[in-house]
């Protein structure tokens, strides 16, 4: 009798970080479930660069390096109800950021993954429109 071994892959399920999330690291990572792996968009590392590139944070966290990137969904669609929604709910005349928020949450909505953030407008509006969220305290 052959002894034949076969290697299984096992997917583990993904979680998407918003900027704020992976600045915030330590805090996000108590909100990801068992065997859950938390990835990034491009348009988060371009979120962190341009922070760091400002002064606004010293330097790019150490866990975007552990982190698997994935490429932006390029919805225009999506990016504008994302964006139309934000401002909806949002109490400020003007919201920062929505640019990103755009495709990060076209992702989030396109991949059907859950996001962590700290961003209460952002949160708001990917709930409103079906997303699965997990907020940042």
């Amino acid at each position: 009798m052959n002894n034949v071994s076969v290697a299984v892959e096992i997917k583990k399920p993904k979680v998407i970080l918003d900027t704020n999330a992976v600045i915030r690291y330590n805090d996000a990572k108590s909100l990801l479930q068992f065997s859950e792996v938390a990835i990034i968009t491009k348009t988060v590392i371009a979120e962190l660069n341009w922070l760091v590139s400002k002064g606004r944070i010293k330097a790019l966290p150490h866990i975007v390096a552990t982190l698997e990137v994935v490429e932006d969904i390029v919805e225009i669609h999506t990016q504008i109800n994302v964006r139309s929604k934000i401002k909806t709910l949002s109490r400020k005349l003007n919201v920062p950021g929505l640019l990103g928020d755009g495709r990060i949450g076209t992702n989030v909505l396109e991949l059907k993954l859950p996001i962590i953030t700290g961003d209460r407008d952002f949160a708001n509006a990917l709930e409103a429109m079906g997303a699965i969220v997990r907020r940042l305290k």
